[in-house]
């Protein structure tokens, strides 16, 4: 797995992990960021497609987080 794979994996598990804790389906979140639809959150969150940094700081105010939450190592 080479360096950008693991970033998508890593950034969208965190992602998947901060929705939930925030009691939010990824419809919710979806429609919220600006995704045209719930799949698009769900590659996303698989690390199957990258999010942009714009995206990232969107989800980041959505969830009431510091866009330094999804860098942080597990």
């Amino acid at each position: 797995m080479d360096m950008n794979e693991y970033l998508n994996k890593h950034i969208g598990s965190e992602i998947q992990k901060a929705r939930k804790e925030a009691g939010m389906t990824q419809e919710e979140l979806a429609i919220k960021v600006g995704f045209s639809t719930r799949n698009a959150l769900a590659n996303v969150e698989s690390g199957a497609k990258a999010v942009s940094i714009s995206k990232i700081a969107q989800i980041c105010e959505i969830l009431n987080l510091e866009t330094v939450f999804f860098l942080r190592k597990k």
